[in-house]
């Protein structure tokens, strides 16, 4: 096998070059890792790779301060070099998509939010001192509809409630807004670590029902109508038989 000192320049230095870039990028995987995983050991690999990978890039640009000769792998057969780099690039192709699925189906806070974010109502959660931890967008657009600001405290909610700007209409528990949507809101305690001062705050979509309410109260008002004819009609009737 031919050595690596007998390749042409433009090899001698793409390959280290190539060594290098692959640390790099073991180093960079291991670090996320790292940052993300409570388990240590299933960060080890990147972190052995990137240890030989340096290892091997000195041994080729580094010489021997021990023994005053040239870098010590120079006449190590370059296939071998070759053969590194391309497992590593293997290693590389699955450690970051497996990586990245993993991530992806992680509970985290961001996740968490993402998926609060995609529910049709607005959901809300307050920690025992009122302050407002977690909030989806759907929640922030219907604070800033009632108050004209995002919430902060469970009393900015409470005076949004109690007060609601004017172009919102309050019929009952529904709050009407301006776009005709309506929406009711509810708040309710849990249970967090054993501490049950947690709140939840909801608003829920009741556009449907509200309108099918007040078509109902119509048509029960036309049907009260009707029968009121009705009983006159039945009444001159009974006065027209008896005459």
């Amino acid at each position: 096998m031919s050595a690596f000192s007998s390749l042409p320049d433009f090899l001698q230095t793409l390959i280290p070059l190539l060594l290098f870039l692959e640390a790099v990028l073991e180093l960079g995987l291991f670090i996320y890792q790292f940052s993300h995983r409570s388990k240590s050991l299933g960060n080890l690999p990147s972190l052995v790779i990137f240890a030989f990978l340096l290892t091997l890039l000195l041994s080729v640009t580094q010489g021997d301060p021990f023994k005053g000769k040239d870098a010590f792998l120079l006449d190590a057969p370059w296939q071998i070099f070759i053969t590194v780099i391309l497992l590593v690039i293997v290693h590389f192709a699955f450690a970051l998509p497996r990586e990245y699925r993993r991530r992806k189906n992680m509970l985290s806070p961001f996740s968490v939010k993402d998926a609060t974010d995609k529910l049709p109502m607005g959901l809300c959660y307050a920690d025992p001192n009122g302050r407002i931890i977690l909030c989806n967008n759907r929640m922030r657009r219907l604070s800033f509809a009632l108050s004209g600001h995002e919430l902060q405290i469970t009393e900015d909610l409470e005076k949004a409630l109690e007060q609601p700007d004017k172009s919102i209409n309050v019929n009952g528990d529904c709050y009407i807004l301006p776009d005709k949507t309506v929406w009711q809101f509810r708040k309710q305690n849990i249970t967090v670590d054993n501490d049950s001062n947690w709140l939840q705050m909801t608003a829920h979509n009741v556009t449907e029902l509200y309108n099918g309410n007040v078509r109902q109260a119509v048509i029960n008002d036309e049907l009260k109508e009707v029968n009121r004819k009705l009983q006159k009609m039945y009444e001159r009737m009974a006065d027209d038989i008896k005459e």
